[in-house]
């Protein structure tokens, strides 16, 4: 069921670290994935596949950095307390007027910074028209948030497009795992 709801680039995925990821050339499959939820590895999705389509978007709402001092990550309260109304009016813009069915989201705390909210697609999209929708999220927003895929397609210079981390994986930087709503 993970591999089939969490599927972008098909010939490679990436390995967290704990100054950032790196590449790694293969097709994430079981093993792979059986590592990332014992713990043992921490890996990342290319959104985009090969033909510059994606299965997923994902929304990244975070702590800005600047503001991090105050608040303690490994308090789950204390993040949600600074986050949740974020959390809140994003998935109420999502489905109330974008119109994205509630059972196609699924909202992570992420080990790090903040929060994702998976969005999935019952047929892949182009990258562009996912970017489009990136673009009318945030026009609704008043305050910042990531979107992926960031671009719209594959270029000879971002060959495999922008990552996001796989959740329910420990977030090496923070030492946390994340969990599922």
């Amino acid at each position: 069921l993970y591999l089939s709801l969490f599927r972008g680039r098909e010939d490679h995925f990436a390995q967290q670290h704990d100054s950032g990821y790196c590449p790694v050339p293969k097709p994430l499959d079981s093993f792979f994935l059986g590592q990332h939820l014992a713990g043992d590895a921490t890996f990342g999705m290319y959104v985009l596949t090969s033909s510059s389509c994606c299965h997923f978007f994902c929304v990244d709402i975070d702590i800005p950095k600047a503001d991090l001092k105050p608040t303690d990550l490994a308090d789950r309260g204390a993040k949600y307390a600074c986050l949740g109304q974020r959390l809140r009016e994003t998935i109420q813009t999502l489905t109330e007027t974008l119109c994205v069915p509630r059972e196609s989201l699924l909202s992570e705390e992420t080990g790090g910074r903040g929060y994702h909210v998976w969005i999935f697609l019952r047929e892949a999209v182009s990258g562009n028209s996912a970017v489009a929708f990136g673009a009318a999220l945030k026009s609704h927003l008043a305050f910042e948030i990531e979107f992926f895929p960031k671009q719209g397609q594959l270029t000879p210079k971002r060959k495999l497009g922008n990552l996001v981390k796989l959740p329910l994986g420990v977030h090496r930087k923070y030492g946390a795992p994340s969990v599922f709503f």
